[in-house]
């Protein structure tokens, strides 16, 4: 089945506000309260930038996928790219006493969303899969 909205980009950064647009359209009136359709935004956004700056190095003009798909329970939005894939064993939470330099962006994903899991078991890259209940109702989400 197809997803409800797609979006293809590249990891020109330019290309965020277009994204933003994109997602911000795509999420309005699916039964999210604005809030947290910002919220949403934000933590896509997060996981674009990650594309750009970690998979591909800053190196613009490569591809980068989204999608919207919705259900009556939950949103589910997926981020895909084809360069460098996720290292969870790299990742590091963020030291939220200290002025912490890297790994907010993820830990800021990992609070907004009520599920996030990642592939990348594939050919290349790494395929990031965000899940938003209606209801507002959170689950654990397990980390990276």
């Amino acid at each position: 089945m197809a997803p409800l909205a797609s979006l293809s980009m590249t990891s020109d950064p330019e290309q965020l506000a277009r994204m933003r647009a994109w997602l911000w359209t795509a999420l309005v009136g699916q039964g999210l309260a604005l809030d947290e359709c910002a919220k949403l935004l934000l933590a896509v956004g997060e996981l674009c930038n990650n594309a750009i700056k970690h998979a591909y190095d800053g190196q613009g003009g490569q591809p980068i996928r989204l999608s919207l798909d919705a259900d009556p329970a939950r949103l589910t939005v997926e981020v895909e790219d084809w360069g460098r894939p996720f290292d969870a064993s790299q990742y590091r939470a963020p030291d939220l006493d200290a002025a912490p330099e890297h790994g907010l962006g993820l830990f800021l994903v990992k609070s907004i969303v009520d599920e996030i899991a990642f592939d990348v078991a594939r050919e290349a890259g790494t395929r990031w899969t965000l899940v938003k209940y209606r209801s507002g109702d959170s689950h654990d989400a397990s980390p990276p």
